[in-house]
């Protein structure tokens, strides 16, 4: 996901941390990268940390628009939701042209597949790996 970093802080530990705008919101997460981090539009991946349950932290969404937010203690992702033919079945969220893996969502019903989903993850277990170019 091409992403535009807008601010830069280090926190406790010498964790970069980026305020990020999307085409579907903005955010501030760990930036996980050994280069200077720098101002700017990168291209990026995202890693949610999490053992990801159907009904708890994903759950169907009403409103079928992606979109990305955060508050004080977590982040919300609304997307489609993807599950590759598998046992068990691996589960992907599609945002603003990214492809975002869940890996196994426990309890989730196989037939959900292209559903609108929302995904609730702590925002301390959220994380973007700049692509290297």
């Amino acid at each position: 996901m091409l992403v535009e970093v807008i601010g830069l802080v280090v926190a406790e530990g010498g964790v970069v941390l980026a305020e990020v705008r999307t085409p579907v919101g903005a955010v501030t997460v760990k930036w996980c990268d050994e280069r200077e981090p720098s101002l700017g539009a990168h291209q990026v991946e995202w890693e949610l940390d999490v053992e990801f349950r159907w009904g708890q932290d994903v759950l169907r969404a009403e409103d079928r628009s992606e979109w990305l937010s955060q508050n004080e203690h977590e982040i919300a992702f609304r997307g489609r939701l993807s599950l590759a033919e598998s046992e068990p079945p691996l589960a992907h969220v599609e945002l603003a042209g990214a492809v975002i893996d869940l890996g196994h969502v426990e309890g989730v019903p196989t037939d959900l597949s292209a559903t609108w989903v929302e995904l609730r993850v702590p925002s301390e277990k959220v994380a973007l790996y700049p692509c290297l170019t």
